[in-house]
């Protein structure tokens, strides 16, 4: 009797230890299925310099280098987002992958779900498409080849897009195209960058029930400035990896900037 007494109560204090343990985790917003989630939109606001950009190719900008120039097209991969909650922990999603798209079917605005609740003053993603993404084949959705953002499954995704006119190209009609892409370090390739952008004073809010809205901005003329200065005289079509679309990629690492935030 003795020791199915002593049985019951061992069953007893575990069951209230795991009790005790599992009402802990699910207030302290633990990794538990518990944890409550929500959603957040990201607007990618295409800029050149403080305009807006017109991809209609009927509104001339001027680079660095003094260059006059239209845009007909401008894509870009971002993927593999991380939060930063107030506190410094950092909120890993999953590995997805956005096409941003002005005037194309994928557009510039994405919903970022799994969010979980809390406060975050900043964000973190790649500008491009990892290897290890590449390396798997074909994909569907924004990954799709048809988007025309795929060089070959050696080469990989094109990063980011860039095509217009310039009086200076020197082409057949006037056009340049800029294809980045490089995810390889053994030949001097690698052309993948992490932007890091801080919120400043205005956090971004995530609860259950809204939809808050995260503008950055994309300043296309960025492109052609620090580090290196592109010329379109110079270098009118790059569209294959290597030491150009390198420094090419160290200029745009920076073309991401915080906007503001609607919560």
């Amino acid at each position: 009797m003795k020791k199915q007494n002593s049985l019951l109560l061992f069953i007893s204090v575990l069951l209230i230890t795991f009790s005790a343990c599992k009402k802990d985790d699910e207030q302290s917003g633990g990794t538990g299925s518990n944890t409550s989630t929500g959603s957040a939109k990201i607007i990618f606001n295409n800029m050149a310099g403080s305009v807006p950009l017109n991809v209609a190719g009927d509104s001339v900008y001027t680079n660095s280098s003094g260059e006059t120039f239209t845009v007909t097209a401008l894509r870009y991969y971002v993927s593999n987002f991380s939060f930063v909650k107030d506190d410094g922990t950092v909120v890993t999603l999953p590995a997805d992958y956005y096409l941003i798209d002005q005037s194309g079917k994928t557009g510039f605005k994405r919903t970022i779900s799994g969010l979980p609740v809390g406060s975050y003053k900043g964000v973190r993603f790649l500008i491009g498409v990892d290897s290890a993404k590449t390396v798997q084949g074909a994909q569907t959705g924004d990954l799709d080849p048809s988007n025309g953002m795929v060089w070959d499954w050696n080469t990989g995704y094109i990063f980011v897009k860039l095509e217009g006119n310039s009086p200076v190209a020197g082409t057949i009609d006037s056009t340049y195209q800029y294809h980045i892409s490089g995810y390889k370090t053994s030949n001097n390739t690698y052309a993948l960058h992490w932007a890091d952008i801080s919120f400043g004073s205005q956090p971004l809010v995530i609860t259950t029930t809204t939809l808050p809205q995260l503008n950055l901005k994309t300043d296309i003329l960025e492109f052609f400035r620090n580090p290196y200065d592109l010329s379109i005289v110079d270098n009118p079509v790059v569209t294959a990896s290597g030491t150009t679309a390198v420094s090419i990629s160290n200029n745009y690492a920076d073309m991401f900037s915080f906007d503001h935030i609607q919560n």
